[in-house]
Protein backbone atom coordinates (compact mmCIF):
# COMPACT_ATOMS: atom_id res chain seq x y z
CA UNK A 1 0.00 0.00 0.00
CA UNK A 2 1.35 3.42 -0.97
CA UNK A 3 1.87 6.03 1.73
CA UNK A 4 -0.72 8.78 1.87
CA UNK A 5 0.20 12.14 0.36
CA UNK A 6 0.80 14.83 2.97
CA UNK A 7 -0.84 18.22 2.42
CA UNK A 8 -0.05 21.34 4.41
CA UNK A 9 -3.28 23.34 4.55
CA UNK A 10 -2.63 27.02 5.28
CA UNK A 11 -6.01 28.59 6.03
CA UNK A 12 -6.99 31.40 8.36
CA UNK A 13 -10.70 30.48 8.60
CA UNK A 14 -11.02 27.65 11.10
CA UNK A 15 -14.38 26.33 9.84
CA UNK A 16 -13.31 26.18 6.18
CA UNK A 17 -10.00 24.63 7.16
CA UNK A 18 -11.69 21.87 9.14
CA UNK A 19 -14.10 21.15 6.25
CA UNK A 20 -11.20 20.98 3.78
CA UNK A 21 -9.25 18.76 6.15
CA UNK A 22 -12.22 16.39 6.46
CA UNK A 23 -12.67 16.21 2.66
CA UNK A 24 -8.95 15.58 2.13
CA UNK A 25 -8.64 12.95 4.84
CA UNK A 26 -11.68 11.03 3.61
CA UNK A 27 -9.99 10.77 0.20
CA UNK A 28 -6.66 9.27 1.31
CA UNK A 29 -4.65 12.42 2.05
CA UNK A 30 -3.10 13.44 5.35
CA UNK A 31 -3.86 17.10 6.03
CA UNK A 32 -2.26 19.34 8.65
CA UNK A 33 -3.68 22.82 9.28
CA UNK A 34 -1.45 25.88 9.69
CA UNK A 35 -3.53 28.87 10.86
CA UNK A 36 -1.32 31.56 9.33
CA UNK A 37 1.58 32.10 6.91
CA UNK A 38 4.27 32.18 9.64
CA UNK A 39 3.22 28.79 11.00
CA UNK A 40 3.05 27.36 7.48
CA UNK A 41 6.60 28.58 6.70
CA UNK A 42 7.82 26.95 9.92
CA UNK A 43 6.11 23.68 8.94
CA UNK A 44 7.61 23.83 5.43
CA UNK A 45 11.09 24.28 6.87
CA UNK A 46 10.63 21.51 9.44
CA UNK A 47 9.71 18.65 7.11
CA UNK A 48 8.95 17.83 3.46
CA UNK A 49 5.37 18.04 2.15
CA UNK A 50 3.70 16.69 -0.98
CA UNK A 51 1.55 19.82 -1.48
CA UNK A 52 0.86 23.24 0.00
CA UNK A 53 -2.80 24.29 -0.22
CA UNK A 54 -3.36 27.96 0.72
CA UNK A 55 -6.41 29.95 1.59
CA UNK A 56 -4.78 33.01 3.14
CA UNK A 57 -4.90 36.78 2.65
CA UNK A 58 -2.48 38.17 0.08
CA UNK A 59 -0.08 39.90 2.51
CA UNK A 60 1.48 36.68 3.85
CA UNK A 61 0.98 34.59 0.76
CA UNK A 62 3.94 35.75 -1.35
CA UNK A 63 6.60 34.79 1.19
CA UNK A 64 4.88 31.46 1.87
CA UNK A 65 4.76 30.54 -1.82
CA UNK A 66 8.40 31.55 -2.27
CA UNK A 67 9.34 29.25 0.62
CA UNK A 68 7.31 26.41 -0.92
CA UNK A 69 9.10 26.92 -4.24
CA UNK A 70 12.47 26.85 -2.46
CA UNK A 71 11.47 23.58 -0.75
CA UNK A 72 10.37 22.07 -4.11
CA UNK A 73 6.81 21.71 -2.83
CA UNK A 74 3.95 22.14 -5.31
CA UNK A 75 1.44 24.78 -4.26
CA UNK A 76 -2.20 25.58 -4.95
CA UNK A 77 -4.09 28.69 -3.90
CA UNK A 78 -7.83 28.77 -3.25
CA UNK A 79 -8.99 32.20 -4.33
CA UNK A 80 -12.27 34.06 -4.33
CA UNK A 81 -12.09 35.96 -7.60
CA UNK A 82 -8.79 35.36 -9.39
CA UNK A 83 -8.50 32.61 -11.98
CA UNK A 84 -4.91 33.39 -13.02
CA UNK A 85 -1.94 33.96 -10.76
CA UNK A 86 -0.74 37.56 -10.46
CA UNK A 87 2.94 37.94 -11.42
CA UNK A 88 4.03 38.08 -7.76
CA UNK A 89 2.55 34.69 -6.87
CA UNK A 90 4.59 31.58 -7.63
CA UNK A 91 1.64 29.23 -7.24
CA UNK A 92 1.47 26.11 -9.39
CA UNK A 93 -2.33 26.30 -9.49
CA UNK A 94 -5.00 28.88 -8.78
CA UNK A 95 -8.33 27.28 -7.87
CA UNK A 96 -11.41 29.49 -7.73
CA UNK A 97 -13.62 28.81 -4.71
CA UNK A 98 -16.62 28.92 -7.05
CA UNK A 99 -15.13 25.97 -8.97
CA UNK A 100 -13.83 24.12 -5.92
CA UNK A 101 -16.39 21.36 -5.71
CA UNK A 102 -14.89 18.43 -3.82
CA UNK A 103 -14.53 16.18 -6.88
CA UNK A 104 -12.88 18.91 -8.98
CA UNK A 105 -10.64 20.01 -6.12
CA UNK A 106 -9.52 16.44 -5.39
CA UNK A 107 -8.72 15.81 -9.06
CA UNK A 108 -6.57 18.96 -9.23
CA UNK A 109 -4.77 18.05 -6.01
CA UNK A 110 -4.08 14.49 -7.19
CA UNK A 111 -2.47 15.87 -10.35
CA UNK A 112 -0.36 18.33 -8.35
CA UNK A 113 0.84 15.70 -5.88
CA UNK A 114 1.76 13.31 -8.69
CA UNK A 115 4.23 15.78 -10.25
CA UNK A 116 7.89 15.22 -9.63
CA UNK A 117 9.55 18.28 -8.14
CA UNK A 118 13.07 19.21 -7.29
CA UNK A 119 16.35 19.48 -9.10
CA UNK A 120 16.61 17.24 -12.10
CA UNK A 121 19.50 14.76 -12.08
CA UNK A 122 22.16 15.69 -14.61
CA UNK A 123 23.44 12.94 -16.91
CA UNK A 124 26.99 11.84 -16.26
CA UNK A 125 29.55 12.70 -18.91
CA UNK A 126 30.07 9.83 -21.30
CA UNK A 127 26.78 8.16 -20.37
CA UNK A 128 24.81 6.64 -23.19
CA UNK A 129 22.35 9.07 -24.73
CA UNK A 130 19.62 8.82 -27.32
CA UNK A 131 20.57 9.46 -30.95
CA UNK A 132 18.59 12.69 -30.92
CA UNK A 133 20.52 13.98 -27.90
CA UNK A 134 23.82 13.06 -29.54
CA UNK A 135 22.80 14.89 -32.74
CA UNK A 136 21.84 18.02 -30.78
CA UNK A 137 25.12 17.97 -28.86
CA UNK A 138 27.09 17.56 -32.11
CA UNK A 139 25.23 20.49 -33.67
CA UNK A 140 25.94 22.68 -30.64
CA UNK A 141 29.65 21.79 -30.74
CA UNK A 142 29.79 22.56 -34.47
CA UNK A 143 28.09 25.91 -33.90
CA UNK A 144 30.59 26.84 -31.18
CA UNK A 145 33.60 25.83 -33.28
Amino acid sequence: MRPKKRILLAACHEERASILKYVLETHSFVAVIAPDAAEAVAQLRAQPWDLLLCELPFHGLVALLDQARAAYTPSAVLTGALREAPPLLNADAMISKADAYPAILLDRLKVLTARKRGPRPQPKPGASCSPLTLAIQAAQKARLA
